[in-house]
């Protein structure tokens, strides 16, 4: 029997788990044509914004739309006080990573500190905090005269990390929110087919049944593939 299922059905706010939120946004930002060395960085970013509060998934759209806008290129300059990291207006999730990095190398050296100049939504910067725990280290942005300064130091002790407090928590969200977050991230997957059905994965099952490419354990040669080579997909419960 199939039973329709409804978002109705669901509690109101969501505890979203560390991986939905990660599939849903490595698709949202894959979408959006952020540069495919950049999709991950920029993915922890949108999760760890959405933990530390600094945004909700209400705002995503919006800062979406401005990872997709163009911009100048991000340049570098330094002298022995200082790193200037001129993010040439790009949101600051395109940036984050890279210029922690800079501060942490600098920080283990002993070297200059590192400001951030020319950055859009300066204040997502502060996604600093939850990258730098996985150096087991510390960071705070503080404001310049000239721009963001990001401070690095060592990882207060047993402090929960952001990551561990979303496998524990998750992450709130409006069940309507959600699915229409779900739902958009469908645009970055291949249209349904037949054709993209049964082309996935690491082989490839023929209307026939017969199956071209490496045999996988799960797939028994009696299973029902009828899914795969239906006209239209229905849920199934």
């Amino acid at each position: 029997m199939n039973t329709q299922i409804s978002t109705d059905d669901f509690i109101d706010p969501l505890a979203t788990s560390l991986r939905e939120n990660r599939l849903v946004m490595e698709r949202l930002v894959q979408w959006k044509g952020v540069t495919p060395g950049l999709i991950f960085s920029v993915m922890d970013c949108a999760v760890f914004a959405l933990a530390l509060d600094l945004i909700s998934h209400t705002d995503i759209e919006m800062h979406l739309d401005q990872l997709a806008a163009p911009s100048c290129k991000v340049s570098v300059s330094d002298t022995e006080e200082r790193i200037v990291v001129d993010a040439g207006g790009r949101h600051a999730w395109l940036i984050a990573e890279s210029a922690l990095d800079l501060a942490i190398a600098a920080y283990r050296v002993g070297g200059p500190e590192v400001i951030v100049t020319n950055i859009a939504e300066s204040d997502q910067l502060g996604v600093v905090a939850a990258i730098a725990e996985k150096h087991h280290l510390s960071a705070v942005v503080e404001q310049d005269v000239d721009g963001w300064r990001i401070v690095v130091s060592h990882e207060n002790a047993g402090h929960q990390s952001a990551l561990d407090l979303i496998r524990r928590k998750g992450i709130e969200a409006s069940h309507k929110r959600w699915f229409e977050l779900l739902a958009l991230s469908s645009n970055a997957l291949a249209t349904d087919t037949l054709v993209s059905r049964t082309h996935t994965g690491s082989f490839i099952i023929n209307p026939d049944g017969s199956v071209i490419g490496r045999r996988e354990h799960e797939f028994a040669y009696d299973d029902d593939i009828s899914m795969l080579t239906a006209e239209k997909l229905e849920f199934r419960r």
